[in-house]
C-alpha cells in the first residue's frame, strides 16, 4: 500500500506540474488528486473504489490536449467535422493509470496470473489492421491520434479481463449505472427548461453558442422551434449513447433481482431516465431505446421475472402511452428530413471508398476528409445534401470498413459478435448474479449494434464502457466456476 501511494503521489505531482506549465488553473488537480487518494486509504476495497472513480469520470469531458488543436486544423486544412484530431489525456486516463499500477502490483507481488483469452487475438488483429491502414492514409497523423485512443481502450479491456474477476464489481456497476442515467436525464431536463447550452469543459473553448442553438433546433425551418437538450457530455448524441450503455442495468433492477430488494425506486429511475433523455429529440435514441426495452421485457418474461398482474398492467400502460405520444413521435420522425437523405449520401460515398480500398480502407480517422473525393455534388451552403461530406458517416459498419478495410472491420465485428453470443448463453445461468450481468450486457451489446446502423461510435466514455463490458463478459463463466470451486472445497462442504 505504501509503495502504491508513493507511486501515485509522484504521478499526480508530475501531471500537475506538467499541466501547470500551460495553465495555472490546472495546478488545482494536485489537491484534487490528494482528496481522491485519501478515501482510498480508508475504504475496505480500494480497487473497487478507484474503479468507481473511473466510471464516474466518464460523465465529465475533462481532458487536456497534448498538442495545439488550432495549429492542427490550420496545417491539415480541416474544414469538416472531426471528433478526434489531437492527442489528449483525460481524467479517465489518469484513473486508469492508477488501476494499471494496482494491477501490476498484484502481478508482481501477489503472483496474479495474466489472462489472455483466445478471442482477444481478434481484437489485436483489428488494432493491427487499423495501424496498417494509417500508413497509406492521407493523414497518418489523424490515424495515429485514433490509434492512441484504441490502445487505451484495449488496456481497459485487458484490465477488465484480468481484474474484474469477482461478483463484488456487480454492485458497483449497478450503483454507477443508476447514477449515470439519473444524472444525464436530470441535466438534460435542466438544460431544456433553462436553455443553458454551454458545454461543460475545463479550460478555454471556441464554441459559438448561436451556432450551437441553430444546429440543435428540432425544426431548423421554424425559428420558434424547441432546442434539443443534452447532459454533461457535449451533444445530444453523446449523451444518449452513454446512457445506452447503462439503461439495461437499471431496467433489470425493476424486476426481482439478486442486487436489490426494493424495485420501485428503480422503476421510477428508469421512467425518469427514459423520459428525460427524450428531450434530446434524437430519433436514433427512440429506436435504440425501444429495442433495448423490448429485449429487457422479453428476457424478463423468458425468466419468469414478472407476475401475471404486472404483465397485464405493463401492457395496458404501454398501449395507452404509445397512443398518447404517437402524434409527437410522428412529428419528430418527419422533421429534419435532410438528416435522412444526407445519411444515404454518406452511405453511398462510404460504399465507394470500400470498393476502391477493400483491404486497408482510406485510413483510420480519415474517412470524413476523403469523402469529398467520392462525390460529384456541387457545394451549396443553402443545401444540406451538398454538405453531406462535412460530417462523419452515420453508420458504424460502413464507416469502420471504409477506414480500415474489410478484414479489419470483420475482426472487430466478429469479436463483439462472439462476446454478445457469450452473454446470451450465460443469461441462462443458474447463478442469479451471473444471469443478471449477462442479460444486461447482452441487451447493451444489442443496443450498440442497432445504434451502429444509424450513428457512429466515437465517444471515448462509450468506448471505455464497451471494451470494459467485453472483458467482463469473458469473465462470467470463469467467475461462476471459481464460485463453485470455492463452495465445493469450503469447510463443511463434504469434500476432502
Amino acid at each position: 500500500m505504501i509503495r502504491l501511494v508513493f507511486v501515485a503521489g509522484l504521478l499526480g505531482a508530475f501531471v500537475a506540474l506538467a499541466l501547470y506549465a500551460t495553465k495555472v488553473m490546472y495546478v488545482s488537480l494536485l489537491p484534487l488528486g490528494v482528496a481522491l487518494f485519501l478515501p482510498a486509504l480508508l475504504v475496505k476495497n480500494f480497487r473497487l473504489y478507484w474503479l468507481s472513480i473511473l466510471l464516474l469520470t466518464l460523465e465529465f469531458p475533462i481532458s487536456k490536449n497534448l498538442n495545439d488543436g488550432l495549429a492542427v486544423v490550420e496545417r491539415l486544412q480541416i474544414d469538416y467535422t472531426i471528433w478526434n484530431f489531437t492527442f489528449e489525456v483525460t481524467a479517465t486516463d489518469l484513473v486508469l493509470v492508477i488501476l494499471v499500477v494496482i494491477w501490476i502490483n498484484d502481478a508482481l507481488f501477489h503472483r496474479k496470473a495474466f489472462r489472455f483469452p483466445k478471442i482477444t487475438w481478434l481484437a489485436v488483429g483489428y488494432l493491427g489492421m487499423a495501424l496498417l491502414s494509417t500508413f497509406g492514409a492521407a493523414s497518418t497523423y489523424l490515424g495515429m491520434v485514433e490509434i492512441a485512443r484504441q490502445i487505451k481502450v484495449l488496456i481497459v479491456y485487458l484490465y477488465a479481463v484480468n481484474c474484474l474477476d469477482s461478483k463484488g464489481f456487480l454492485r458497483v456497476l449497478v450503483i454507477l449505472a443508476v447514477t449515470i442515467l439519473f444524472t444525464q436525464a436530470a441535466a438534460t431536463a435542466i438544460r431544456f427548461e433553462t436553455g443553458y447550452l454551454t458545454p461543460l469543459t475545463l479550460g478555454q473553448g471556441h464554441e459559438d453558442l448561436s451556432q450551437i442553438e441553430q444546429y440543435l433546433m428540432v425544426d431548423r425551418s421554424d425559428e420558434g422551434s424547441a432546442v434539443r437538450a443534452f447532459g454533461t457530455l457535449n451533444s445530444p448524441g453523446s449523451t444518449v449513447r452513454l446512457c445506452m450503455m447503462v439503461i439495461p442495468f437499471v431496467m433489470f433492477l425493476c424486476a426481482p433481482n439478486p442486487v436489490v430488494k426494493r424495485r420501485w425506486p428503480f422503476l421510477f429511475c428508469s421512467v425518469f431516465g427514459v423520459l428525460g433523455l427524450s428531450l434530446t429529440f434524437t430519433r436514433v435514441y427512440y429506436v435504440t431505446t425501444a429495442v433495448q426495452v423490448l429485449l429487457v421485457l422479453l428476457m424478463m418474461l423468458r425468466d419468469h421475472k414478472l407476475k401475471r398482474e404486472e404483465i397485464i398492467t405493463l401492457a395496458v400502460v404501454s398501449v395507452l402511452a404509445l397512443g398518447a405520444v404517437s402524434p409527437k413521435l410522428y412529428k419528430q420522425f418527419t422533421v429534419r428530413k435532410d438528416s435522412v437523405s444526407v445519411r444515404f449520401l454518406q452511405y453511398r460515398a462510404a460504399t465507394k471508398m470500400i470498393i476502391a480500398h477493400p483491404l486497408l480502407g482510406v485510413g483510420l480517422n480519415n474517412s470524413t476528409g476523403e469523402k469529398s473525393k467520392y462525390s460529384n455534388i456541387t457545394y451549396n451552403k443553402y443545401d444540406p445534401e451538398s454538405q453531406f461530406d462535412s460530417e462523419p458517416t452515420h453508420n458504424l459498419y460502413l464507416s469502420l470498413t471504409s477506414e480500415i478495410g474489410v478484414i479489419g472491420a470483420a475482426l472487430f465485428f466478429t469479436f463483439f459478435a462472439k462476446v454478445t453470443l457469450i452473454c446470451w448463453r450465460e443469461s441462462y445461468s443458474s447463478d442469479p448474479e451471473i444471469q443478471f450481468l449477462a442479460s444486461a450486457l447482452f441487451v447493451t451489446f444489442c443496443g450498440v449494434a442497432v445504434n451502429g446502423l444509424m450513428d457512429p461510435l466515437q465517444e471515448y466514455p462509450v468506448l471505455v464502457l464497451l471494451w470494459m463490458y467485453a472483458g467482463l463478459a469473458l469473465n462470467l463463466k470463469w467467475i461462476q466456476e471459481q464460485e463453485v470451486s470455492l463452495t465445493q472445497y469450503a469447510p463443511g462442504s463434504g469434500e476432502n
